[in-house]
């Protein structure tokens, strides 16, 4: 029968999450330090949208962006400042669209963008809540 072959394999993945959740050491500086190097590229999405909304051809500005992309990542894996912005803000293409001030908004933003997170929190524990309501009755 697999229904005690399921709950032993059960009881295995919670321990490892266990042993996982107990040993995690959460370190405010790399996280600071992956946004710094990697948070830029969040932001490819909201220049594509507001660019869009502008009239720009979503197909033009999608190819310049992820051509942006793909050197920023490599400066970024030879251990470079993420130059995305910079890269973008002198890009005519896209500064015909968007103000310099708009950009730099843009990449700010996505160091606060938790986009519909909490929300989808809010709802995840509601239904939890519901779920452990019908369990005590």
């Amino acid at each position: 029968s697999t229904l005690p072959e399921s709950f032993l394999c059960l009881d295995e993945m919670l321990l490892r999450t266990g042993r996982i959740i107990n040993g995690l050491e959460v370190s405010k500086a790399a996280i600071e330090g992956n946004l710094e190097h990697f948070g830029p590229f969040a932001a490819l999405e909201l220049v594509l949208l507001e660019t869009t909304k502008k009239g720009a051809n979503r197909q033009e500005i999608y190819q310049i962006l992820v051509d942006y992309g793909k050197n920023a990542l490599e400066a970024v894996r030879s251990g470079l400042n993420n130059p995305l912005e910079e890269l973008i803000a002198g890009d005519q293409r896209i500064t015909s669209f968007l103000s310099q001030k708009e950009i730099q908004k843009l990449f700010q933003e996505v160091k606060t963008h938790v986009g519909d997170a909490p929300q989808r929190c809010e709802k995840f524990l509601k239904e939890m809540q519901r779920e452990l309501k019908k369990e005590r009755r």
